[in-house]
């Protein structure tokens, strides 16, 4: 988003934009970074305008924040939150909700004081520690009463559906803490040391695993490492990464990694991307 703002700037200019104005104006999203970072400025500002123009009944801010708990002392911390709220209030959003991040579930007193300190109810407060996986989060947040919040807070038409799909969530994450059984898969690709790069292929493959009752074991593999030219300057490095490779019987394969893959045909089970994609998309 930043880079297309960057290059909407660039054309005003060198005056391609026939002089007219440039605004931000948002409908939805999701505010990333730190509050106070200047990447981050423009966009707090049209939040702050959007939120004049949409009114109270129509925008809701959640801030998001985290509770360290330092080991020396054990003991979980509000000043960072204190601190961010204070300064998104100074650039002039005020937030509804608080999720506050933690390693273990947050004490009363502490959610209290957070209360205090931000200026918001108990109930506003809502904590989110580390669980066993991230389909427990949702249960978290129901669990707290964050959906009869929106629905009276936004006054959205949220029926009993509701429940019932929050149940089957709640057993699905249930089904995967029970999971006994592993699928193993090597995915290759060019970014590997970057999970971020493949954060949807690898949430595909576990939903995957998850619907025929199985953990999903993903070993990433450099397609570098299988190249001729690494053998020749890296021999162990070559034969490292092949015999992990050689040891799963479903690979992955992520772009043109065609180097190697005529080596597999017909040892292993071959699942590449941008060749499943031509396919697909050849004219008949």
């Amino acid at each position: 988003t930043t880079e297309r703002l960057h290059f909407h700037f660039s054309l005003s200019c060198t005056g391609e934009g026939n002089g007219n104005p440039l605004q931000l104006i948002p409908a939805k999203g999701h505010l990333g970074g730190t509050i106070g970072d200047i990447e981050g400025m423009p966009f707090v500002e049209a939040f702050r305008q959007f939120q004049f123009k949409a009114k109270r009944e129509n925008f809701c801010n959640i801030h998001v924040s985290l509770v360290p708990q330092p080991s020396a002392t054990g003991e979980q911390k509000t000043k960072p939150t204190q601190n961010s709220v204070r300064a998104l209030r100074g650039l002039g959003l005020s937030p509804d909700l608080i999720v506050c991040r933690s390693s273990t579930p947050i004490e009363m007193a502490v959610k209290e004081k957070i209360s205090m300190f931000c200026h918001v109810n108990p109930e506003q407060v809502i904590c989110i520690h580390d669980v066993s996986s991230t389909y427990r989060v949702p249960v978290l947040l129901e669990e707290q009463g964050i959906v009869k919040y929106f629905k009276e807070r936004l006054d959205l038409p949220i029926g009993d559906s509701a429940s019932s799909l929050l149940s089957k969530w709640r057993n699905m994450a249930d089904r995967y803490e029970r999971l006994q059984k592993t699928c193993s898969i090597a995915l290759v690709g060019k970014y590997t040391k970057l999970r971020d790069c493949y954060a949807s292929v690898f949430k595909a493959l576990e939903h995957s695993a998850l619907a025929i009752n199985h953990k999903l074991n993903l070993m990433y593999i450099d397609s570098i490492d299988l190249e001729q030219t690494t053998e020749t300057e890296d021999p162990v490095k070559f034969h490292e990464a092949w015999q992990k490779l050689c040891k799963f019987g479903v690979l992955v394969i992520l772009g043109a990694c065609a180097a190697f893959t005529l080596k597999l045909e017909g040892h292993v089970t071959l699942h590449g991307t941008k060749q499943y994609v031509e396919k697909k998309t050849k004219p008949r």
